[in-house]
């Protein structure tokens, strides 16, 4: 009887601190958990940084915050507030498109508002662009103007008014959205330096030439302008600053940026597109008129155009040096990039990696440079 007593009481004690560790496995887990950073799916605008998660959440560089981890880059990411089930973000960090096809402003604090230690985020939601529905793609074009793209392959212009903008007197912005006449079936859009070039759903490139001299381009000539086909590009997947991926992987270049003129910065004549020999098994790219990024099927990213000749050199007004296509050491598993060199003379590249993870290299002060990509920190509001 003592015997059975004494096992009865061990089975009990048993069965209680088996429920009690089994209990507290999950809550572990679900704390652990909460200190994972997000998966990130898309990347946009590397100088002032955005990124949308795999939950529709975007995400932007925090103002007053210090990630102190090693190798990762010392501004921490935060979440942009009261915005959610994004689609995709414009890769200008201008727009956010929501899953039901409306189009939201994305704008940026202020100076005097950053000096508050109550701001955290550097972008806050701005306006519902009313007028826009049921679009699967949007962006900025020049000048004031903007492009969407709706679900039926009709583009639209509309002038979008930034925080500065609504307070000049002077501007009188259009207050709705004009068809693009002469063109449909849309699949992307992009700025060249000649004007506005359209992906069409069957491959082929299309061109606004609708640039004045100053190379903008304004909401009328946008909307009226005849388009002409770009007759060399066929099968293009993804188009660029007269830069165009096709869908064999291959890069062909055009017009009077850099790349096409063999580092010319301001050509006066044109070229006519043609396939870089150097790039093959690409899938996806980034750039501007001076630099450029490219993702290869392995995973490896490789750099193209124009960088400081030396961090020290690094300003508002940077000794850019030409730099022919090189493969950039210690990446892989990329599947995306990002770049921008034209912002107030400065640039910046992401990488976003196959897990989910963002990498940025970028100016660390007017007269300093991070000489590697750095992993960015995300830190949970």
């Amino acid at each position: 009887m003592i015997e059975k007593g004494w096992f009865k009481r061990v089975s009990l004690v048993m069965a209680a601190v088996f429920l009690l560790v089994a209990t507290a496995i999950p809550a572990v887990s679900k704390a652990a958990a909460s200190n994972e950073l997000p998966h990130i799916v898309q990347i946009a605008s590397p100088n002032l940084l955005l990124a949308l998660d795999d939950e529709g959440n975007v995400w932007c560089r925090g103002i007053h915050l210090i990630s102190v981890k090693d190798h990762f880059y010392p501004k921490p990411m935060v979440k942009v507030k009261g915005l959610d089930k994004v689609k995709s973000l414009s890769t200008d960090g201008m727009f956010a498109l929501k899953e039901d096809g409306t189009v939201w402003e994305l704008e940026k604090y202020t100076s005097a508002q950053d000096n508050d230690a109550s701001v955290l985020q550097t972008r806050f939601v701005g306006q519902h662009i009313s007028y826009l529905k049921d679009i699967v793609k949007v962006g900025f074009a020049s000048g004031l103007a903007a492009l969407a793209v709706d679900k039926d392959g009709k583009a639209w212009v509309f002038e979008p008014a930034d925080y500065w903008e609504k307070r000049d007197p002077h501007l009188n912005l259009h207050d709705y959205a004009s068809e693009v006449e002469g063109i449909a079936d849309i699949q992307d859009f992009a700025s060249g330096r000649s004007g506005i070039l359209f992906l069409k759903k069957d491959g082929t490139v299309w061109v606004k030439e609708t640039a004045k001299m100053d190379g903008s381009l304004n909401y009328e000539n946008i909307r009226s302008a005849v388009p002409k086909q770009i007759k060399e590009l066929t099968d293009i997947v993804k188009l660029g600053n007269d830069m165009a991926l096709k869908k064999d992987g291959t890069v062909w270049v055009w017009g009077a940026n850099a790349f096409a003129k063999n580092g010319e910065q301001w050509a006066t004549v044109a070229a006519d597109p043609f396939q870089v020999a150097e790039l093959t098994d690409i899938v996806d790219f980034s750039n501007d008129s001076l630099h450029a990024l490219f993702v290869k099927k392995d995973g490896t990213v490789w750099s193209w155009g124009y960088m400081p000749e030396k961090s020290e050199k690094l300003g508002y007004n940077p000794n850019l040096v030409w730099k022919e296509l090189s493969k950039i050491d210690g990446v892989e598993e990329a599947i995306s990039v990002s770049t921008q060199s034209e912002y107030n003379n400065m640039w910046a590249d992401v990488v976003l990696k196959k897990d989910g993870t963002v990498w940025l290299q970028d100016p660390k002060s007017h007269n300093e440079f991070y000489e590697e990509l750095l992993q960015m920190d995300f830190r949970k509001n």
